[in-house]
């Protein structure tokens, strides 16, 4: 999605502007929140499988837009982790864990030529919209720059809310979390 690429470039950034008076370690935090709560998206896994990706799509862009459109905004401290590692955080799993799960739904024999593919794809354009925010921070500052690559995100976002949708039927009553990954109190241990 090119979100997680992005995020070096806000941080050189707003290091330097609007979270100048934290230091590097503090400011850090609004950064590694984000990740953290990306990774988090383990559990969209079984959502996704219960309901569908339509859903999880449209949240993810709504949290991600929301983030793009508000981060021209932000002054504080507190904003900015409102805006970037949360919204931006919680909406990045809920696009990017549908949008490879999908994959297997539609190929079966060939599932790992197409990840593959896509991968490759994805590797050689994850270098573009740094650059493009970069170049347009130094020509039409950062909140105007943020809005266009949001524009950018508008496109893309709204294509895969229309196009991607799952083979399989949704099935609400399926369990979405496995509490047997935590393994059980009758296993000994160490």
């Amino acid at each position: 999605m090119g979100l997680v690429n992005l995020i070096g470039t806000f941080q050189a950034y707003l290091e330097t502007h609007q979270l100048e008076q934290y230091g590097s370690g503090k400011a850090g935090w609004v950064f590694g929140l984000f990740t953290f709560l990306t990774f988090c998206g383990i559990q969209i896994g079984p959502i996704f499988d219960a309901r569908g990706p339509r859903l999880l799509i449209l949240l993810g862009s709504i949290l991600v837009m929301a983030m793009m459109i508000s981060l021209g905004f932000c002054n504080k401290s507190w904003q900015l982790i409102l805006s970037i590692s949360v919204a931006g955080g919680l909406g990045t799993p809920l696009i990017f864990t549908p949008a490879i799960s999908v994959i297997a739904h539609f190929f079966f024999s060939k599932a790992e030529t197409c990840n593959r593919n896509c991968s490759q794809r994805w590797l050689h354009r994850r270098r573009d919209l740094p650059l493009v925010l970069e170049t347009l921070i130094g020509k039409i500052g950062f909140t105007w720059a943020t809005r266009v690559v949001a524009l950018i995100y508008l496109v893309c976002l709204t294509t895969a809310c229309l196009l991607v949708t799952s083979r399989l039927p949704s099935n609400p009553s399926q369990r979405k979390l496995y509490h047997q990954i935590f393994g059980s109190s009758e296993t000994p241990s160490f």
